[in-house]
């Protein structure tokens, strides 16, 4: 599984209910942040723009500043 990355831009939106929202945070911690990737190449019209999906998980999402700071840092190994 050290090749096992996870993609979060999608994950949290303002509807998710807070019991959710806690159990992402529990979930990236036991994963481990350094294997969390915050990324999207998909428009799709119903969805957020990646700006203001990351801000929606900035502000949902109980993490640190420097638990946001090591997502935001990642980029796949195979990303020059």
């Amino acid at each position: 599984m050290k090749n096992v990355y996870f993609d979060l831009a999608t994950v949290v939106n303002e509807n998710l209910h807070t019991e959710r929202v806690d159990l992402v945070a529990r979930r990236l911690r036991q994963i481990g942040l350094e294997r969390i990737l915050f990324g999207s190449d998909t428009p799709v019209l119903d969805r957020p723009r990646p700006l203001q999906a990351w801000a929606t998980s900035r502000r949902r999402i109980p993490l640190s500043d420097d638990e946001l700071r090591v997502i935001a840092s990642n980029a796949a190994p195979y990303m020059p």
